[in-house]
């Protein structure tokens, strides 16, 4: 992208997005980040800006570090049951009094410790029960054979039918097909869930040991288990940074830089069809191989003219395309020949031109005679001595000014060409 407004990547992989005028904004809470520019890119055919759009999307492998940000910063209150509850379920770090409790060796995370045996169990799926009727709504399995995988479908809301049933509802965290669909029924049953057993009225968890409020390390081993893409509208919602992948181009972009047509002619004269060639720049995303530091601000740039000829019905005689990418230098245009037709050199009249005036040098000359002047007093007799005498003394100091005069008009005439 050179000089143009792009993307910086920090040690962690969070992004920033730098505009041309040098500020910075960070990436954050949006499930496709979108960004518009129109960058000048430089070619041989000269400087075109081109619009690109290229979208950032969440990267699932690292939402569980925003995901523990959120919960050790809010605490079980600021956090929604569902996302609490997946974060037992995924993570072993459940609700407890209102305290982030880590379940050690919990086998059933996401379900109480113990529950009343009046309560039954409820169906997830196949053969499984569990404690409650929204852990059976919010078992994956259910939500990927009805709706759809889990990466893309999250539990939503349950509508009771009557005391022991329930319909499910999951839905979808692509923005691009928002909506929400049936996932079928869970159903009350006697008994204790699996993984309890009857200890006078309660059904008891089994298996359960060290229990203790998560500590650094707890949180520290539960991220890369909170890389679920369940937890994104949590944290959407909570205004959490959000890690995004690489910025990408969604498909191929291609600009006309330049297009001409030629006549043909044969060798009488005759057209014989045209010629048309067209020159484009194609704009794409660099292969790995291409771009092996992944530097989010390279764009791969392909030039491609196309040469087709026609006849003079305007059929396709042929067509050839030449590519040239960054790795190809561009030749060196073709040196341009003029030609003059032949003609016999001959020999410009001459004529004198006679000579039609004459003067007298400013160097030279004489005092003119004195003059006798008749009115009707008399005679008056005038002579021109004095002035004479005055301009032979002036004569020098009236050259040099002009000399002066005449190199300063000859320097303001070279200066203005």
């Amino acid at each position: 992208m050179g000089e143009h407004s792009g993307f910086i990547r920090d040690s962690a992989g969070n992004y920033s997005h730098v505009s041309s005028n040098g500020t910075v904004r960070s990436l954050s809470s949006n499930t496709a980040l979108v960004v518009k520019e129109a960058p000048v890119f430089q070619t041989p055919k000269g400087n075109f800006p081109i619009e690109i759009t290229r979208t950032a999307n969440i990267d699932l492998a690292r939402v569980g570090k925003s995901v523990v940000k959120l919960a050790r910063g809010a605490g079980t209150v600021g956090v929604a049951l569902f996302a609490v509850d997946l974060i037992c379920e995924l993570a072993n770090i459940c609700d407890q009094n209102g305290v982030w409790t880590s379940q050690g060796n919990d086998p059933l995370p996401g379900q109480p410790n113990s529950y009343p045996a009046t309560d039954g169990k409820w169906k997830a799926w196949g053969d499984r029960y569990v404690s409650f009727p929204e852990a059976g709504c919010r078992d994956s399995e259910r939500i990927t054979l009805n709706v759809g995988p889990t990466s893309q479908y999250v539990y939503s809301h349950m509508v009771q039918i009557d005391a022991n049933t329930y319909q499910c509802y999951a839905k979808s965290t692509n923005p691009l097909y928002p909506g929400t669909w049936y996932a079928s029924n869970t159903f009350k049953a006697p008994g204790c869930a699996e993984g309890y057993v009857i200890s006078g009225a309660l059904c008891v968890k089994q298996g359960l040991t060290d229990s203790h409020p998560a500590t650094q390390a707890d949180w520290d081993s539960a991220e890369g288990k909170l890389n679920d893409g369940r937890l994104v509208p949590e944290l959407e919602s909570k205004g959490q940074d959000l890690p995004v992948q690489d910025p990408q181009l969604p498909s191929p972009v291609e600009k006309t830089i330049d297009q001409k047509t030629t006549t043909d002619k044969d060798q009488s004269g005759n057209t014989t069809g045209t010629t048309q060639e067209t020159t484009k720049i194609k704009l794409e995303n660099p292969s790995p191989a291409e771009n092996p530091t992944n530097n989010p601000n390279i764009i791969k740039i392909t030039e491609t003219t196309t040469t087709i000829k026609y006849d003079v019905n305007n059929n396709v005689i042929n067509s050839s395309t030449t590519i040239n990418n960054s790795d190809t230098p561009y030749p060196k245009p073709e040196e341009t020949k003029i030609e003059f037709d032949n003609s016999t050199d001959s020999e410009l009249e001459k004529y004198a031109l006679p000579s039609s005036f004459s003067y007298t040098s400013w160097g030279s000359g004489q005092c003119p005679a004195d003059r006798s002047v008749s009115y009707h007093y008399g005679t008056l007799n005038l002579t021109f001595e004095p002035a004479c005498q005055f301009a032979e003394a002036m004569q020098p100091a009236i050259l040099a000014i002009a000399g002066f005069l005449a190199m300063f008009i000859i320097a303001g005439v070279r200066n203005n060409d």
